[in-house]
């Protein structure tokens, strides 16, 4: 289990502690790497979960910031636009996989999965 603590320190300091733990099945172990990446200088993102998803929504992320600071360098990035571009990234995602791993066994899609119900519910 992943720890994150973050913590307003004055009204003007965030202050984020999280520990380093990687679990796997049953393995533990510490790795060197960070959970709390800084995307800009007033935003960072703690992870926890599925390091590869993890990594993936970090991906997205720095490109969306690093297009918005190439475009008005100047322009603050609120932290509202990169916490809905992480949490739409993360759906994308999950709904991508599902699709992959689990309804194409069946033939099916989400559409279709949809459809489908629709036409038994009348």
């Amino acid at each position: 289990m992943t720890v994150c603590i973050a913590a307003i320190y004055q009204n003007s300091h965030l202050i984020c502690i999280s520990d380093r733990m990687i679990t796997s099945g049953d393995i533990e172990f510490e790795q060197s790497n960070s959970k709390i990446i800084s995307l800009t200088n007033s935003i960072v993102v703690m992870t926890a979960g599925d390091g590869n998803l993890q990594e993936q929504l970090l991906a997205v992320a720095r490109t969306f910031v690093d297009k918005k600071i190439k475009a008005d360098p100047k322009k603050w990035i609120q932290v509202v636009d990169v916490a809905n571009l992480y949490r739409d990234t993360f759906i994308k995602l999950r709904k991508d996989s599902i699709e992959r791993y689990i309804l194409s066994q069946y033939g099916l899609t989400y559409d279709t999965l949809y459809k489908s119900a629709e036409e038994l519910v009348g």
